[in-house]
């Protein structure tokens, strides 16, 4: 089991350069996945509770080379992990935004399969993550063994066109995506921001998914 203290090492100097930093307390904290430095972070994800680790797991979007000035950067995946929901330390990059067809990944959830459901085995994460491909938004799919992991890419699953064209009408937006199981009709639910409304998706495999309501 992972010991919070180790953790604690790989930030040691996370206060210091959150002090330091222009951008603290605002939205875009400038703090590092890795130690040395600062970097961009926004959008923070749902939180995930592992068993095996004893710890908490969340994610947010980030850049550890973005400097001040340098305006919106392209972003990864950031990991952060913790005993306790207000002891979030960052770690690792769990996704790198080259994996993505524009170099960026935005936000999204993961979804942990833990009764094998999808059939990638019992704890599987599935990460759904909405990315620019390019010159519209899509959701991508990530999926790793278990938690602590990095996935591997399988590629857009709900692209673009499978919004109705009377929700974007107004806006582009298809992001922030959140995802859960559904008991009742056994399924996925998906809900993402779709123009300026939300929209709903289902899929009983997590690869091929439906649109069902805004």
């Amino acid at each position: 089991m992972t010991r919070f203290s180790d953790i604690m090492t790989i930030a040691i100097d996370l206060e210091t350069g959150l002090s330091a930093s222009s951008f603290y307390p605002l939205r875009h904290m400038a703090r590092a996945p890795k130690r040395g430095g600062n970097s961009w972070q926004n959008d923070g994800q749902n939180f995930v509770y592992d068993p095996y680790e004893g710890l908490w797991r969340t994610w947010a979007l980030v850049n550890p080379d973005w400097k001040a000035g340098n305006g919106f950067p392209e972003t990864h995946w950031g990991e952060y992990v913790g005993p306790s929901l207000d002891q979030m330390v960052p770690t690792d990059i769990r996704i790198d935004k080259s994996s993505s067809p524009d170099h960026s990944l935005w936000s999204g959830s993961c979804f942990v399969d833990w009764h094998n459901h999808l059939g990638k085995g019992y704890g599987a994460a599935w990460y759904f993550v909405s990315a620019p491909t390019p010159q519209n938004q899509s959701i991508l799919l990530y999926v790793a063994p278990r938690l602590g992991v990095d996935p591997s890419a399988q590629g857009v699953v709900i692209p673009f066109s499978a919004v109705p064209q009377d929700l974007w009408s107004q806006s582009n937006s298809f992001r922030d995506c959140r995802v859960f199981w559904d008991d009742d009709h056994n399924q996925l639910v998906l809900a993402a921001t779709c123009g300026e409304t939300f929209g709903i998706f289902t899929s009983t495999n997590g690869l091929d998914w439906t649109f069902r309501s805004s």
